[in-house]
């Protein structure tokens, strides 16, 4: 009788284990899909290769850094105590896409985001986007950053590539190349959501009652609601309790 409690026991325990392993690293899931910490982890290092990479650009090109709060205010002509509901939510939008020294639960709501709107992408019929598509783009933006450092100034251009080898070490690739192409799954699905997106944007700017400024806001403020209305419509089921889902925007009362 003690022999098979001792089996239980230990059946129980093993079990436990096995449980609590296949846990391991997994933050939240919903519908099927899963966030990690590893998803975690690589959006952090993306946010700061992409902004070592900002700064040397700018550097290499003598501009200085812009405050994206003054930058608008100019924009709209307007002091902050003036601003409207949407222009504030607008450049606090802003704001965040440009902030690339984020913390984890900032991490994770990205990744959270992206995910949902990847499966709404999917599920209205948007095709993803084939890494060798994605793998084309970037080549693209690659040109386009060149051009902007200048095409007769090679020594400048070596430089920065050089400069991109040299960051992305750090983080444990052997190039910029091998970077890149280490995150072509997750480009795919990015550049995916950017078709659905483009859509939306269209149909919020047809609407002949709008202003050239609202033309210009809306669909921003409007894309944020919508991510967040999808975000809530999710049963969403967070494993740990280290993370939380954040809320920046209003009420999504549109059809899309």
């Amino acid at each position: 009788m003690k022999k098979i409690l001792l089996i239980a026991i230990t059946v129980l325990i093993l079990t436990g284990c096995s449980r609590e392993n296949s846990q391991e690293g997994i933050i939240a899931t919903f519908d099927g899909y899963t966030i990690t910490e590893k998803d975690i982890e690589k959006e952090i290092i993306s946010r700061k290769i992409t902004d070592l990479m900002t700064k040397k650009l700018n550097d290499l090109n003598s501009m200085p850094e812009k405050n994206i709060r003054d930058f608008y205010l100019n924009s709209f002509n307007v002091e902050g105590k003036d601003l409207t509901e949407y222009q504030e939510q607008f450049i606090r939008y802003h704001e965040r896409q440009f902030n690339y020294d984020i913390t984890k639960n900032e991490a994770f709501n990205i990744v959270l985001r992206d995910k949902i709107l990847y499966k709404t992408a999917i599920k209205k019929g948007y095709k993803k986007t084939s890494e060798k598509e994605a793998l084309k783009m970037i080549r693209k933006a690659n040109e386009t950053s060149e051009k902007f450092i200048g095409e007769d100034n090679d020594k400048l251009i070596e430089e920065f590539s050089a400069y991109e080898d040299e960051v992305v070490k750090d983080y444990g690739y052997e190039s910029y190349d091998e970077y890149e192409k280490s995150r072509l799954d997750k480009l795919s699905e990015l550049i995916t959501i950017n078709n659905m997106e483009k859509e939306f944007i269209n149909e919020i700017r047809s609407n002949p009652e709008l202003t050239d400024e609202q033309k210009w806001i809306y669909p921003v403020t409007s894309w944020e609601n919508y991510t967040e209305h999808l975000i809530k419509d999710e049963n969403i089921n967070i494993v740990n309790k280290n993370y939380s889902i954040e809320y920046y925007g209003g009420l999504w009362t549109g059809d899309f």
